[in-house]
């Protein structure tokens, strides 16, 4: 009866009492590492470029994606190191496309270079997965009655004499990026659809509240 299992392996997602989030970005950082370097050197004859765009998404970033609103990063230097994993991918379709290999980061930037092959940062598209995921629990797209309670609606009580303000939709108690949050979805997903809230209808139907999301965050 004693005995306990400190970490558990399911899905490749570490839950432990022990664990952090950083063991799981280390993991899958490491292992989409060793997936962009087979792909990159399987790839050098290839004369389709979409042909490696379709591998790196299929095979790395689809990983680097994987069940991320369990582990999402919330310090910057785990997000720089995801990101830093694109921006290798990038530098090597860059080549591919133009012919010589670009000085990153000093010459051409991540950003430029994301702008110039049309690709989104992996946490723009992080935060598109956390504001679906509250859209679905809160429209019941998915089937999970226990989350539901865990979504609280904010009411303010308008007082006379002071000018109107914005207001968000959704209660997050504390600060959600601090360690009491670190493992918390919907707080974070809640935090998250507050910060584009003026501009988002949790009422709208799934097609339109998709593309509203893509055009938000240039998905």
């Amino acid at each position: 009866m004693n005995n306990f299992t400190s970490t558990r392996k399911k899905f490749w997602v570490l839950p432990s009492r022990k664990s952090s989030c950083s063991t799981n970005i280390a993991k899958f950082a490491k292992k989409a590492c060793r997936i962009l370097g087979l792909v990159v050197r399987h790839s050098y004859f290839f004369s389709s470029i979409d042909t490696m765009r379709l591998l790196y998404t299929s095979l790395v970033r689809s990983r680097l994606e994987y069940a991320s609103v369990i582990w999402v990063p919330q310090a910057k230097s785990y997000v720089s190191m995801l990101e830093r994993i694109q921006a290798r991918f990038l530098r090597s379709l860059f080549r591919r496309e133009n012919g010589f290999y670009p000085a990153y980061p000093n010459t051409i930037s991540y950003a430029l270079l994301r702008e110039s092959l049309v690709m989104e940062t992996l946490e723009s598209r992080r935060e598109y997965n956390y504001i679906m995921l509250l859209y679905n629990t809160f429209n019941n797209c998915i089937d999970i009655p226990s989350a539901l309670q865990h979504i609280h609606i904010l009411v303010r009580v308008p007082i006379i004499g002071l000018r109107a303000r914005e207001n968000a939709p959704f209660f997050t108690p504390g600060d959600t990026r601090g360690p009491a949050y670190a493992s918390s979805t919907l707080p974070i997903a809640m935090a998250i659809f507050n910060g584009h809230a003026s501009v988002l209808d949790i009422a709208d139907n799934q097609t339109n509240f998709r593309e509203t999301i893509k055009s938000l965050l240039y998905i």
